[in-house]
């Protein structure tokens, strides 16, 4: 089963918000937490969540002002988890 929602980042801002999206059948989409970049820009930061059109999680992890970071992990449309994928501290750069 999927893991209960991420806790918000150490250094998530403290006027973070939590944005949902939906599907056009009202089903939500994509859940995330936002907090305004060090150049002022609104931007992902801390955790968030992707759905399947049907309803289950298809992703989870955590955003460090818009870049992917830690552990994300991505789920089968039956639950079960998939793969995980490593994105590191965010500080270094990918190619």
């Amino acid at each position: 089963m999927p893991a209960a929602a991420p806790a918000a980042s150490a250094d998530a801002s403290p006027t973070s918000h939590v944005f949902k999206e939906r599907w056009p059948n009202g089903k939500v989409k994509f859940e995330y937490q936002t907090a305004r970049g060090p150049d002022g820009k609104v931007v992902k930061h801390g955790w968030t969540r992707a759905y399947y059109e049907d309803g289950p999680l298809e992703r989870e992890g955590t955003y460090r002002y818009g870049e992917r970071v830690g552990k994300w992990r991505y789920y089968r449309r039956n639950g079960t988890l998939d793969h995980e994928a490593d994105f590191g501290d965010g500080r270094t750069s990918r190619a």
